[in-house]
Parts: C-alpha cells; structure tokens; sequence
C-alpha cells in the first residue's frame, strides 16, 4: 500500500489520484495475489465476510480511511432492501467485469435522524463503471444498488472512517423505507450493554443506566437505557421520564416518555 499512508486527509478525492495511479502501475495485481493466498495457504491478507457472497479483505487501515479488496458477486443488490451510505467510498473495479448501477435519492423526509414511512428511495441516474474506472458512493440522502455483470468483479475500495450516524433501509422494488440501523458499532454494542444488564437484574447498574440515558449521543440508546431502568424497577424512573419527555433532543424520545407517564397518571 505504498504511497497511501502518506496522503492524510479526509477528503476521498485526494486519494482519487492515488488510486488511479495504482491501477496504471498494475499494483493491484500484487493485491489480488496476496488476497487469493488467503484462500490456498491460509496466511496473507485478513479475510472477512461481506455481503451475501462477498469476501473483504482489509489492505490497509488509519483514522482516516479503510482500503479493502472486495469479491463482488453477480447477484449483489438484486434482491433484498438497498441502504444509504454511511461512509463515502471510492470503488475501483479491476478484474472480472464492469458494474452496473443505479443511483437513488432518499425524498420525503426533512431529518435523516428521525425514521419516517413517508420517506422514500427514487432512482436519479444508472450507468456502467467499467474495469479502471471509479465508482464513488455518495453517504446522507443517496443509496447505490450495484449489479456486477459476469460472475462477479474484483474491486479495490477505499473508504472515509467519517459515518453518518444512521443508515436507512429501503424496498429496492417500492423504494419505500423499511427500518434505519446505527452506523456505529460502539452505539450498537452500548444498546446491547443495557439489554445485557436488565437481563442479569444488575440494579448495581442503575446509576449508570441513568447517565446513559441523559448523556448518551444516540437517542436509540438511551431509550433503551430507559427500558432497562424499567425491567430493574427503578424508584426514580418517574423522574426520569418527566425530564426526558421534556428535555430530551430527540422526539421519539420525548413522546415515548410522555406516553409513559400519561399511563402512569403522572403527566
């Protein structure tokens, strides 16, 4: 990966040039050799699964960008929901085929943060991304369903370590929005943390359940921080869900604990 350590910076397109630069020079040739070794000997470059047959290996990593190889197969984003971008990538297919896509734009909905059904994905422009050339995945409002032709492509990726905080689900035949996820692995593992404590009655933990519930930055966990002090039987929870129905910056949030309390009688 030589040269790319050296680039630092968030912006993908500086690593534009870079990565046309290998692809004329013939490294990714070496790459793939590297790649496939996994496979025959078992050492070389970590592999891990992607999606559906996908196979990712990590080339190179800092706190910036990731640069992965991807095995795309054929029938990738053919069936099954298409999803916004939390990262913006740079694809360069190399070896097995070109990429047909289609470009979408999530419409409908003013607060990416907020999950709507009145938000849908409508396609904007379709093209070929043939071997050498580069594909750029936009994040925020845009989704991008990839048909590889053949029997699938090999592809050199590069993407920005920013995220958008939530990725939206959409139907790829209806475009209309299924369900949002986080983009964060450590939100995700947070929200399971609470799951795990109310599930072992950690009352111990109640202290910490309720900063979670009032400092945590995705409003996803700290309702379930919320649901947790619950399953514990917290004294306080009252308390706490009048402050939160009030304060708190999210709206599902608030109404959620609004809802609460007006079954509790106390709103």
């Amino acid at each position: 990966m030589e040269g790319v350590e050296g680039i630092r910076s968030n912006d993908l397109q500086d690593y534009k040039v870079w990565l046309e630069a290998l692809y004329i020079s013939n490294g990714v040739e070496r790459l793939l050799s590297l790649f496939l070794r996994h496979f025959t000997r078992g050492d070389g470059l970590p592999v891990e699964g992607g999606v559906g047959d996908e196979n990712v290996a990590l080339l190179f990593i800092d706190k910036f960008v990731s640069v992965h190889m991807r095995w795309i197969p054929a029938q990738s984003g053919s069936n099954g929901p298409m999803s916004t971008a939390p990262f913006e990538s740079l694809i360069l297919p190399f070896s097995g085929g070109s990429i047909h896509y289609t470009r979408y734009v999530v419409a409908g909905v003013d607060d990416l943060d907020v999950f709507s059904r009145a938000a849908v994905a409508t396609p904007v422009a379709s093209g070929e991304c043939k071997i050498g050339e580069i594909l750029e995945i936009k994040s925020g409002r845009h989704c991008l369903v990839m048909q590889p032709s053949h029997e699938g492509v090999f592809s050199l990726q590069i993407s920005s370590r920013i995220s958008h905080r939530l990725t939206w689900d959409f139907d790829v035949k209806s475009g209309r929005a299924v369900s949002i996820r986080s983009a964060s692995t450590d939100a995700t593992r947070d929200q399971l943390s609470c799951k795990a404590l109310e599930a072992m009655v950690a009352r111990d933990s109640i202290t910490t359940l309720q900063r979670v519930a009032r400092e945590h930055d995705f409003h996803f966990v700290r309702m379930q921080a919320i649901r947790a002090l619950h399953g514990l039987g917290c004294k306080e929870l009252h308390v706490l869900l009048r402050e939160r129905a009030l304060n708190d910056p999210h709206v599902h949030v608030r109404l959620a604990c609004e809802k609460n309390l007006m079954r509790m009688g106390e709103w």
